[in-house]
C-alpha cells in the first residue's frame, strides 16, 4: 500500500537526520507570500522556476490559486503572513498558462 511505503521512507529520513540541510526558520527570509495553484506540476517548478529555496518565502496554495472568500482561508493564511511573520509583499501565480491549466493535464 502507498502510505505504508510513504511512512517507511518517512522513519528512514527522520532516522538518518536527512531532514538536516532543510532546516530553516518559520520566518520567510525574503519576506513574501505566494498564493499559487495547488497542481502537482508545480511543487518543484514553481520554486525552480522563480529561483526559491526552503525557506525563502510562504507559498499558500487552493484550487486555481485564487481568492474566493474575503473571510476564507487564503484571507487568513495571508493575515498570518502579514501579522506573525513579517510579509512584506504577495504575488498570486494565478494567470492562465499551461502549469496551471487542467485542461492540458493527461486524464
Amino acid at each position: 500500500m502507498i502510505i505504508d511505503e510513504i511512512l517507511a521512507y518517512n522513519q528512514q529520513f527522520v532516522a538518518e537526520k536527512k531532514y538536516e540541510p532543510y532546516r530553516t526558520s518559520k520566518y520567510p527570509n525574503k519576506k513574501i507570500a505566494i498564493l499559487t495553484c495547488m497542481d502537482t506540476r508545480l511543487v518543484e517548478l514553481l520554486p525552480a522556476a522563480l529561483g526559491l529555496r526552503n525557506g525563502d518565502v510562504k507559498i499558500i496554495k487552493n484550487a486555481g490559486g485564487v481568492v474566493t472568500n474575503p473571510f476564507g482561508g487564503v484571507i487568513r493564511s495571508l493575515l498570518v503572513a502579514i501579522i506573525e511573520l513579517g510579509w512584506r509583499r504577495s504575488w498570486s501565480s494565478a494567470t492562465p498558462t499551461a502549469a496551471c491549466d487542467t485542461s492540458t493535464a493527461s486524464r
